[in-house]
């Protein structure tokens, strides 16, 4: 049995040892690795991606169309947590003896729909045969060497901000298992997720952005890395996430938990960060002008006590409790 995710790309990481690259800016650990260019103005950008057939998708109710785009999403994502504008990808599939021509045909519409929407260029890839159905993606972007964003920056009385939603992509996975027929905001936002690219430039632009991750695997897994190896804990109001009344109401409906969903479901490909209180006026500005905008869920505290030092308190109809649930793992049981 494999560790914990965390555990065991720490011990990968230990193995494999650091990286002696003058031209690297931000090694593996992040959402993406970062290389300045030879001008000394401008970056690349480079993340990697797989998805498994039943692990992260289900045909029974995700069309090829679907999966082709969500592919793409996913990646595109990680490059916007850097700050950056993807440019390229390529694209590597296992395929299993039953996918037929017009299976693949159908992916690659989806491949070019979110290509197109983005302007983003396929430029490679690979084909094999294999038991289980595979999607890998390695995304390339491009952005200035000084916007790079990494979540390594969070610091104390920063206020904790998020673009996009959150347990929305989740509660659309259970109204599909529930009525693979069903289609809602919530299931769009499954099966076909909107990477937060025009976002992502505005944060690496704000030199008031502390750090930067984007929320793939859970709210309750993401925040607490941006306040790795620091003497910080996370306040996060409940009544601030961005959540609306219609989720509230599907989750009563299917009797699931919106506490539940919200931090631990995953998939939302939100963007995450921490911003300096003195830049919160000059950044709604500029996402004004774009028609984006952010929620702020929180500020991160200096915690002296070691129960709570990297670990998120919650605040609920006026009472703080800590956060014990946890998001999405690979390898847990």
């Amino acid at each position: 049995m494999i560790s914990a995710e965390k555990i065991i790309l720490k011990k990968i990481s230990e193995l494999l040892g650091s990286v002696s690259d003058q031209k690297l800016i931000v090694p593996n650990g992040d959402d993406a690795a970062v290389f300045e260019n030879h001008s000394q103005r401008s970056a690349t950008v480079i993340t990697t991606d797989s998805l498994v057939d039943h692990v992260h998708f289900d045909l029974s109710y995700t069309s090829w169309e679907d999966l082709g785009w969500k592919s793409i999403a996913v990646n595109l994502s990680d490059v916007a947590a850097m700050g950056a504008k993807p440019s390229w990808v390529t694209i590597s599939l296992i395929l299993p003896d039953w996918v037929h021509d017009e299976n693949l045909l159908s992916f690659y519409q989806g491949v070019r729909q979110i290509c197109e929407r983005f302007d983003v260029a396929v430029v490679g890839g690979d084909l094999n045969r294999g038991k289980e159905l595979v999607v890998s993606v390695t995304a390339l972007g491009e952005l200035n060497a000084n916007h790079v964003k990494t979540r390594n920056g969070a610091k104390e009385g920063d206020l904790i901000c998020l673009a996009g939603q959150l347990g929305h992509s989740a509660l659309g996975l259970r109204c599909l298992q529930n009525n693979p027929q069903n289609q809602t905001v919530f299931t769009k936002a499954h099966l076909r997720p909107e990477p937060q690219i025009k976002m992502g430039q505005i944060l690496g632009s704000c030199s008031g952005v502390s750090a930067l991750i984007d929320v793939s695997d859970g709210l309750a897994k993401e925040l607490p890395l941006l306040l790795e190896k620091k003497n910080l804990t996370a306040l996060v109001n409940w009544e601030a996430l961005p959540l609306g009344d219609s989720y509230f109401q599907v989750c009563q409906e299917l009797q699931l938990d919106p506490e539940a969903l919200a931090f631990g479901g995953g998939e939302d490909y939100a963007l995450l960060f921490t911003l300096e209180p003195s830049h919160q006026e000059t950044l709604q500005s500029l996402c004004s002008e774009q028609g984006l905008g952010f929620s702020l869920i929180g500020v991160l505290e200096h915690e002296a006590h070691k129960e709570t030092q990297g670990k998120i308190v919650l605040i609920k109809d006026g009472e703080k409790s800590l956060f014990a649930k946890t998001g999405f793992d690979h390898f847990s049981g």
